[in-house]
């Protein structure tokens, strides 16, 4: 995915930049906590109430969320749009990164439920 997304956005080859920081970042910092949101969506943990679960997501998906508003902003401040026209800038910025917003956004919401609830039962079928 990088090796093309580069191809409209170089900073992506450039280790000085917020775009591959933002991103190589959140690749590694966010692993352990998605897996660990993901263990307990599946399974009750009784060392970890779904409350504290739920805070420690959303502290996650929001450095998703705002790194993603940065790199966008960044991305339309340095006109690099205009360099790659209209289509490629939806099909490859919005498309690509509006996974990175929405998801997030979505997740926070619903991880404000289980803060209220103090329960994943809303995710279990």
């Amino acid at each position: 995915m990088w090796s093309s997304y580069t191809l409209f956005d170089p900073c992506y080859n450039d280790d000085g930049t917020f775009g591959f920081w933002i991103d190589s970042g959140n690749g590694v910092l966010t692993l352990l906590p998605s897996l660990a949101l993901l263990y307990n969506l599946t399974f009750d943990v009784a060392a970890l109430a779904p409350k504290w679960m739920a805070l420690l997501s959303i502290a996650v998906f929001w450095t998703e969320l705002w790194g993603t508003v940065l790199y966008a902003w960044g991305f339309f401040y340095r006109r690099q749009h205009e360099q790659i026209g209209w289509f490629h800038t939806f099909l490859f910025v919005f498309c690509t990164n509006g996974i990175w917003f929405f998801v997030p956004a979505i997740a926070i919401y619903l991880m404000t439920g289980v803060i209220e609830s103090n329960s994943f039962a809303a995710f279990r079928v």
